[in-house]
């Protein structure tokens, strides 16, 4: 026996909401039609209310409708829609409030057909997306910032991506176990005094890449004392530090360090600093 499968977007449910106007000759204002390869969740909220829900032409807006049911029915409700959909027909009344006609056998009326906001979202906590995430929209907002005015300071792998301040305050910072992708960047905002602005990892994990650095005024001779590439191998290095002045960390340097696989973070950015300049790494 041959399968042949319904096309489900050359098919449509349709949804009447009873507005004032239909006293009148006033076309109403809540006429929907629906492909049925729209249909996202059937649910029933309570004992005779069913929500249907369909996304609106992938714009990431949504509409929900609200049918009102014989109490008790929702199962039969559902399978009536099932039903609907495993047919041939072309056209199917999901529910006319101004009729009362449905493929719903106990239906009773259409409450309210509620459209979604449009490309809103909230979420609190983490998200995790397990391949391909498509955006059709800007991503507004900052990035997160975390000031590193305490003695020491972990971010943790749910930080990624954010931009960690030095402030002046001698902080030791301590990256988590290295993986592929994980990013921070490290700015600083006021120019420190003294070997108090360290990055470090954990032990197994090393540095590898270079950083340029500079002291104040246009160089282009690269010397000890005007500009120099400062660059590890990641064969011991672990650790940058900055003082201020021979090894940078005058306010306006910055450092990008990125997860390239297990074990080696890579390493790049531009440092300020002063005097006869030395290297970063050890």
């Amino acid at each position: 026996m041959e399968y042949i499968k319904n096309n489900l977007s050359d098919r449509f449910f349709y949804v009447r909401e009873r507005t004032p106007a239909d006293d009148g000759i006033t076309a109403a204002a809540y006429d929907r039609m629906f492909p049925m390869s729209r249909l996202q969740a059937m649910c029933m909220v309570s004992a005779d209310s069913l929500e249907v829900s369909f996304d609106d032409a992938g714009v990431g807006d949504h509409t929900t409708v609200k049918l009102l049911i014989t109490s008790g029915k929702g199962r039969e409700a559902i399978k009536d829609i099932v039903d609907a959909i495993n047919s041939t027909q072309k056209i199917v009344t999901l529910g006319n409030e101004l009729t009362k006609e449905s493929v719903i056998n106990d239906f009773i009326s259409v409450d309210q057909i509620a459209e979604g906001a449009v490309g809103t979202f909230a979420l609190n906590g983490a998200l995790t997306v397990a391949g391909a995430a498509t955006f059709n929209g800007g991503i507004a907002g900052k990035r997160r910032v975390q000031h590193l005015d305490g003695t020491t300071a972990e971010p943790q792998v749910s930080q990624s991506g954010t931009i960690l301040v030095f402030d002046g305050t001698a902080c030791t910072v301590t990256l988590p176990t290295c993986e592929i992708g994980l990013e921070y960047t490290f700015l600083v905002r006021e120019s420190h005094s003294a070997a108090d602005a360290i990055i470090t990892t954990q032990s197994a994990d090393k540095l590898f890449g270079s950083l340029i650095r500079a002291v104040d005024g246009l160089n282009a001779t690269f010397d000890a004392d005007n500009t120099q590439v400062d660059t590890t191998t990641g064969t011991n290095d672990n650790t940058i530090t900055m003082n201020g002045t021979t090894q940078g960390g005058i306010v306006g340097s910055r450092i990008q360090i990125t997860g390239i696989t297990g074990n080696k973070w890579q390493v790049h950015g531009e440092l300020i600093g002063s005097g006869t300049q030395i290297t970063v790494f050890s």
